[in-house]
């Protein structure tokens, strides 16, 4: 595969995650057509791992939740909005390969961000 077409596959990948989450949100509507296996599993895996760090990630008005809640919650949505292979892959990537402490990052505010850039 060139480099070109791997490009290709990954903005496909990126629009089609883009779309499942927009439409998660009510801001897209034909994220419908795409179930199951005909959404690229690496889109896929893009729309848990966004869903996931905007869990536990702090926002303007709710604190950062903890990774176990986070997960109950992708879990919650498996076989609905989330394939189970794709949840199970990043919760074994969390509890045996670092990754909770590879994403620990994501939980913590970046006060500089939150004011604006005066520099």
């Amino acid at each position: 595969m060139t480099d070109l077409q791997m490009l290709g596959k990954y903005l496909e990948a990126e629009l089609i995650a883009c779309r499942i989450s927009a439409s998660k949100m009510g801001f897209y509507t034909s994220a419908a057509e795409y179930a199951g296996d005909d959404i690229l599993k690496t889109a896929q895996i893009c729309a848990v791992a966004n869903t996931f760090v905007g869990l536990i990630s702090p926002r303007s008005y709710r604190e950062g939740m903890d990774f176990t809640k986070a997960v109950d919650i992708l879990q919650g949505d498996v076989d609905h909005q989330f394939s189970r292979g794709v949840v199970a892959a990043l919760v074994s990537h969390l509890e045996n390969k670092g990754g909770r402490e590879a994403w620990e990052h994501f939980r913590v505010l970046d006060e500089d961000s939150e004011a604006g850039s005066d520099t």
